[in-house]
């Protein structure tokens, strides 16, 4: 039997506990791995999660603004189908190496229906597309927001995971 040593630096730093939310806004990051925590979908393609008090899912993610990986919560049953139809399609997971899976928190700013849609925004790109924004944005001190590899942003009606191997910076 392991005890929890709580005087140990977790490996991860958890969105909403040791993380702000709004501290994350707009920031860009590369996913590493999906855990649906046993949420499912179902074959018509609801998403069933374990609990109602606990997210869908999380997404482990790099941050270059802290030093270790980033646990973001998925909070949103569009955000889960989102990660999944990524995670789950054999084509991406053959091609990790030469792509990479963005992803930003950007809630919809000033809409009265804002707690009803979905937070995560993401996108397929080039590798070294993550590495080479904050190079940018390191170098520049320029506010480059995630519209530069994201396009527009969008909250409602047909949601997908975005693909663009071009990135403006």
């Amino acid at each position: 039997m392991s005890l929890f040593n709580w005087s140990k630096k977790s490996e991860f730093a958890i969105v909403g506990k040791d993380i702000k939310w709004t501290d994350i806004k707009n920031e860009l990051f590369r996913v590493i791995d999906f855990d649906k925590t046993n949420t499912i979908i179902d074959e018509q393609g609801r998403v069933i999660a374990t609990s109602k008090f606990k997210p869908y899912g999380f997404l482990t993610v790099e941050w270059p603004v802290i030093e270790r990986l980033v646990k973001l919560p998925i909070v949103h049953k569009d955000d889960f189908l989102l990660a999944a139809s990524v995670f789950d399609d054999p084509k991406f997971s053959e091609q990790l190496d030469k792509l990479e899976l963005l992803v930003t928190y950007s809630p919809k700013d000033n809409d009265r229906n804002t707690s009803f849609l979905h937070v995560l925004h993401y996108v397929i790109t080039k590798s070294g597309t993550f590495n080479e924004y904050y190079k940018i944005h390191k170098a520049t001190l320029l506010g480059l927001g995630p519209e530069h590899i994201f396009g527009s942003l969008i909250w409602e009606g047909e949601l997908s995971v975005k693909i663009n191997m071009t990135p403006i910076f």
